[in-house]
This record gives structure tokens, sequence and C-alpha cells, in this order.
């Protein structure tokens, strides 16, 4: 594509120097169940089962959509339909996680949100052990790429055939909210959350859920990086944060 923001930032070396000054995690964080003021934009995700994730991506390697890896990637990154759109770079790192450069959507031209975004995740899900083996077969990187429309269209389908019960069906962005929701248990300050979804203020928070609604299981995020700082606007007290060193038995 010609499109500036889908193309390899690793290669082309795009405002990556923007990282230098220090605008990242840079240690593991551990889940931390905490409780979180409950949302409108929550409600969704409490109308869903609890293993919903991996119920649509089983419908989805079941069969055999072609938009297997971008579900898989959006259950691991909370990355937005549009940014699959984009492409997303996926590198296997040395310690067994998935590093994720993500173009930013919703930027007008750089005035909102974060052009790129950049962390590194590891989790006990199908979703990401399908991704390590994608990887794998790729020589430790891939991009994934799909039409944000079908993408969305195939997301619903896959929600009602593997789930008919439920009134609503899942949506794209459904995954985007539950990853929100993963982070805010984590224990993740509302800064490094804000950087992950991809906004320029914490103030976005106020529309993005703090549930968390999936299987129980491991999920780590480390080295938050994104192409400028978050404005810190809210007045919400940062939670206490939990760390993960890197040389956690639970990642050799």
């Amino acid at each position: 594509m010609t499109n500036k923001r889908s193309g390899n930032m690793w290669s082309h070396g795009f405002r990556l120097n923007k990282t230098i000054s220090g605008n990242y995690e840079s240690t593991w964080s551990k889940k931390n169940h905490i409780s979180g003021r409950k949302n409108s934009k929550a409600k969704r995700l409490k109308t869903l089962p609890k293993n919903w994730t991996s119920r649509i991506f089983q419908a989805a390697i079941d069969s055999n959509t072609p938009f297997t890896d971008a579900i898989a990637l959006m259950s691991i990154t909370g990355c937005r339909p549009q940014e699959v759109g984009f492409g997303v770079t996926l590198l296997l790192t040395e310690d067994g996680s998935i590093e994720a450069l993500i173009n930013g959507a919703k930027t007008n031209g750089g005035v909102y949100g974060q052009e790129w975004r950049r962390f590194s995740v590891y989790s006990d899900s199908n979703e990401f052990k399908y991704l390590i083996d994608r990887l794998k077969m790729s020589n430790g990187k891939m991009v994934v790429q799909a039409n944000a429309g079908a993408v969305c269209d195939k997301v619903t389908y896959l929600s009602k055939k593997c789930m008919p019960q439920l009134k609503g069906a899942a949506t794209a962005y459904c995954f985007r909210h539950r990853f929100s929701g993963t982070l805010h248990n984590l224990g993740l300050d509302t800064e490094s959350i804000s950087m992950a979804l991809g906004h320029c203020t914490d103030a976005s928070q106020n529309h993005y859920s703090s549930a968390y609604r999936t299987s129980d299981g491991s999920f780590l995020i480390k080295d938050i990086k994104s192409e400028k700082k978050v404005k810190m606007k809210s007045s919400t007290k940062k939670p206490w944060i939990q760390r993960w060193q890197d040389n956690d038995s639970t990642l050799h």
C-alpha cells in the first residue's frame, strides 16, 4: 500500500526516534484483579459469556476463514478494525512474546490519537499460540492486514454462529474494550493504558471498558511505547502496579 501508515515501520524508521524520551513501561505487569468503575461501554461485554473470545476464534478456525489472523490479532492487541486495514506488524521476540507495531487510526492527520504505538504481549490463549506458530513459519515476522469492514462483518457472523443464544452479537470492537478491561485489571495506570490503546489523552478512558470479560488465563504486557506523551487530564489516582521482571520462568 502507498499509505504511509501501512508501511513497515522497522525498515523505514517511522518516527521511532520519538521513543527515546523514555515514554514506555519497561517491565512486565502481572494480572492483578482490581475493581473498577463500571460504565456504559462495559454493558455489551457483560452480556457475553466468559469465554466468548475463544469461541469466536475457534469458530474462525473451524470455518477456515481468511480473517483468522485478524481475529487473533485483535484479541491479543485490542487494535481497531481500521488499524488491521492499515496492517499491523508482528515480531517474535527472544523471550517468547509477540511485539506489535500498530499504525494508529482516528488520528485526523496526527491531531488526535497516536500515529503509532508499540508493545510486547505474552498470553497463554489459543489466539496467542496460533500467532506464535504463524510467526515461526514466517521467520519471526509478519504483517496482519485485512479489510476492516469485512473483518467486522465476519466477527458478527461468527458470534451469531457460535453463540446463537445471545440477544446481541459480539462485534470487532468488543475485542478492543475487552483488551482495555484486561489492562485495567493488570493494574496499569491510565497513562500506560492510553498509550496501549493509541490515545493521546487519558480522558478517553472514560469511554472505554474497565470490565474484564474473558476466560481465566495469563496475560502480560511490556515496553509500551507511542508516538507522543499522553496528556493527563483525569484526576483519577494511579493504581498500584505489580511488576513481573523479564526473567520470570513463565516466559521460558
